[in-house]
């Protein structure tokens, strides 16, 4: 029972995450380097080229999800305080 708890209080923060991701996207005030970091972390994920393959069962699908993490983080980052709040 705890392991549903914790998998849909993941599922629902990645969906939170997700929701403004695309409002940063949407939005005309936020900085270009932003939306290059988001559209550059969807297009490593989908890219067949990565540091590990995804054919390494576990390793390659850690790899893209640090990856895109880091770059999302990166974006939200240099999205001025007033536009994230």
């Amino acid at each position: 029972m705890r392991f549903l708890q914790r998998v849909s209080s993941l599922l629902w923060h990645f969906k939170a995450e997700a929701r403004l991701v695309w409002a940063m996207l949407r939005n005309r005030s936020t900085p270009l380097a932003s939306k290059i970091l988001i559209f550059l972390a969807f297009a490593y994920l989908i890219s067949p080229i990565d540091f590990l393959p995804d054919i390494i069962p576990l390793l390659g699908w850690m790899d893209d999800g640090v990856i895109m993490t880091l770059l999302i983080a990166l974006a939200f980052k240099l999205m001025p305080s007033e536009r994230y709040q």
